[in-house]
């Protein structure tokens, strides 16, 4: 409800929304719902787009045929990074029914710990 009036105060609506009127809003618009998105960073929404992710499949492919990589899968290491966000409110938003994982933007500027793992293949030849 805070996000609603927030909208409605900005554009001169004196008064505020209770949660009947909510009631009310859903049942006429079924294909809308109330969750809780996970925020995410402007730079990781953006990283996450199908052409900057199919730029780098190609760039990976090039790279890993200029050092003679593609058939040494022993020669290849994964690191992996993650990040859980220090945010334990976030906010609710209206989505449409069936989106499965809705996102809201964040600065990217909040506090947050990372994790970082790797998984290294040692080979010795004799």
């Amino acid at each position: 409800m805070t996000m609603i009036n927030q909208l409605n105060k900005s554009r001169g609506f004196v008064g505020t929304m209770s949660s009947a009127w909510w009631e009310g809003f859903s049942k006429r618009h079924l294909c809308l719902t109330l969750r809780i998105a996970p925020c995410v960073s402007q730079q990781r929404h953006i990283s996450s787009h199908s052409t900057v992710l199919n730029q780098y499949f190609d760039v990976l492919e090039e790279t890993l045929t200029e050092y003679d990589l593609m058939k040494k899968p022993n020669c290849i290491f994964n690191m992996d990074e993650t990040g859980v966000a220090m945010e334990p409110d976030q906010p609710k938003g209206i989505f449409l029914k069936g989106k499965r994982r809705p996102m809201m933007l964040s600065s990217g500027l909040k506090g947050q710990f990372t994790v970082r793992g790797g998984r290294i293949r040692l080979t010795f030849e004799q």
